[in-house]
């Protein structure tokens, strides 16, 4: 568990490269959609994927007949998966025979990811394509198809640009890991 009071954010991805990742999102995204009829529904995964969520709309061309929802779920205490997936708000949208694009800020265990694929499955969508801003393999604990991953990381705890340690350094514009101050 991480001790706060002894903890200080140092820059792990920096703003700049976190914007380079966001162009590169839009452009898949852009790319996936290029055939797509039918509608599309794009879909924040809250509250830590708003940040990137914003930036790559500012970037996004192939959006026609297009709505934006978001979704919430809880899967985390403190700096631990707790392996439980909650849905807090679930996304109001019509999705079924429509094209879904599910933006996270992170996919680590692939627990949550693996809930939301099939909740929207289930409600008979068109095609479901996961874009998130960071993915972290080497704490998988269930196989997910990621169709885009903007950097990949390695196991570290990772805070700012919408990621959290108990709602705490959301706000930093960089991705930082929380290192010793003593």
């Amino acid at each position: 568990m991480i001790n706060e009071d002894s903890q200080k954010p140092e820059i792990y991805i920096s703003s700049e490269e976190i914007q380079q990742a966001a162009v590169r999102c839009a452009d898949a995204v852009n790319h996936f959609l290029e055939d797509k009829s039918g509608g599309v529904v794009l879909v924040c995964v809250l509250k830590g994927a708003i940040f990137f969520f914003s930036d790559v709309l500012k970037h996004l061309s192939q959006i026609k007949d297009c709505e934006l929802d978001v979704c919430r779920v809880k899967s985390y205490e403190n700096d631990s998966s707790t392996g439980r997936i909650e849905v807090l708000l679930d996304c109001k949208a019509a999705v079924e025979g429509k094209h879904v694009v599910l933006f996270e800020d992170i996919v680590d265990t692939g627990l949550t990811l693996d809930f939301l694929r099939a909740h929207f499955e289930k409600r008979g969508v068109a095609s479901l394509m996961v874009c998130t801003l960071l993915d972290k393999p080497s704490r998988r604990k269930v196989s997910v198809d990621v169709e885009f991953a903007a950097i990949t990381v390695p196991d570290k705890f990772l805070v700012g640009y919408g990621l959290d340690y108990n709602q705490k350094y959301r706000l930093l514009n960089d991705i930082c890991v929380l290192t010793n101050s003593q």
